[in-house]
């Protein structure tokens, strides 16, 4: 539409300026003589003229009638050929027309085939998605059946949350009694613990008044021997002798005393300690005992997992004593004779007055706690069998 406009307005103004420019060249008729030039020919008219102005005179000349009829046979064949010419073209026209008909013929028939192939492929389409469409219906009666299960299983597990969740809520009720219940067994079980332990404490006071009594005979030897010496009354510097039968109570009597939780404050040690053990160790180690005694005593007297804290045992001779896991914290052991002293796991926390030389002469030390660290690092380097198991022969 484009291109039609454009060469529209370009022979618009041809025309235009045609309209303008022939007036002035040939007259106001201008069109008249181009047209009567273009179809009668500039040499017939002149002949005409001739002829005419011949008629006017009367005077017929032979050439100019020559002439005229020369340009009259010529027009003539020229029309002629014009004619032809022109008749030619819609021949040409028809016989173009007829080769693009001939060749369009062809494109349908091209056009033709396609369309056969392609119905036939539409014909295969429309198969598959016939087939499509009934594999779509069986899936949707499909997606049906599965819709209508998973609402059903989603009822059950509506049904089953709720169950889950009354069950929860039963659990936790139970959990609350349970952990209620375990809380009264665990009072339940302090006071039994308690009860056993008062128990025993009961059944030790038979003990206690035993020991009493051994004491009080020890005393009585311990006297009997300075009244010998002369020395009743009198400050005494030699060490005592205690009598076979006498020794043998008091191993019966350590014995008897077996270890048992003991009250903290409110509560009870996670260990098993004697305090009975430890006020007869005690008692021994300051009684000023000779070495054969204190021998004889420790090897057939029971001293471990006493309880000995804040124990004062300055000067005290503890050759060969056994004093395995003995509680020693805040002990006062200044100038204590530890020759061949069983230390093993003994706790020696704030232990006062340990010194080098006193250690050396210990048999084991295996397990000791609160030991001073500088103090324990030379024992090590000197003499390193003192914490091991067997300990140092």
């Amino acid at each position: 539409m484009d291109q039609f406009w454009k060469y529209s307005g370009i022979i618009f103004w041809i025309i235009i300026g045609l309209s303008l420019i022939m007036p002035l060249l040939f007259g106001r008729y201008w069109w008249l003589k181009i047209g009567g030039r273009f179809f009668f020919g500039g040499g017939l008219i002149n002949a005409s003229n001739q002829l005419i102005e011949d008629f006017q005179k009367r005077e017929f000349k032979r050439e100019h009638i020559a002439e005229f009829t020369a340009h009259v046979i010529w027009r003539l064949t020229r029309v002629g050929l014009f004619a032809a010419l022109i008749t030619s073209i819609p021949l040409i026209l028809l016989w173009q027309q007829n080769r693009l008909f001939n060749k369009q013929n062809g494109l349908f028939q091209f056009q033709n085939e396609k369309i056969n192939q392609q119905t036939e492929l539409l014909s295969e389409q429309t198969k598959l998605l016939k087939n499509q469409n009934r594999l779509f219906t069986d899936q949707n009666k499909n997606v049906e059946e599965q819709t209508e299960l998973f609402q059903a299983q989603n009822i059950l597990l509506t049904d089953q949350n709720r169950n889950v969740a009354i069950q929860t809520r039963l659990f936790g009720f139970q959990n609350t009694k349970i952990d209620s219940q375990l809380n009264l067994m665990g009072v339940q079980n302090e006071r039994l613990d308690l009860q056993n332990n008062l128990i025993e404490a009961q059944r030790r006071g038979s003990l206690v008044i035993l020991m009493s009594n051994v004491l009080d005979q020890m005393n009585q030897e311990i006297n009997n021997q300075k009244q010998q010496r002369g020395l009743e009354g009198k400050p005494d510097t030699l060490p005592y002798r205690l009598s076979q039968p006498l020794v043998g109570r008091i191993a019966g009597l350590s014995q008897g005393f077996l270890p048992y939780r003991i009250f903290q404050g409110d509560t009870l040690t996670d260990r098993e300690y004697s305090l009975e053990r430890g006020q007869l160790l005690l008692t021994l180690v300051n009684s000023r005992l000779d070495l054969a005694t204190m021998r004889s005593i420790y090897s057939s007297t029971i001293f471990e997992q006493s309880y000995l804290p804040n124990a004062k045992l300055g000067y005290a001779d503890l050759i060969g004593a056994n004093l395995s896991e003995a509680d020693l914290r805040y002990a006062d052991l200044f100038r204590a004779d530890l020759i061949g002293a069983n230390l093993s796991g003994a706790i020696l926390f704030d232990a006062k007055g340990l010194t080098l030389d006193q250690l050396l002469n210990v048999q084991i030390l295996y397990g000791v706690e609160g030991l001073n660290k500088d103090l324990q690092q030379e024992l090590e380097n000197i003499k390193p069998c003192l914490f091991k198991p067997e300990g140092c022969e």
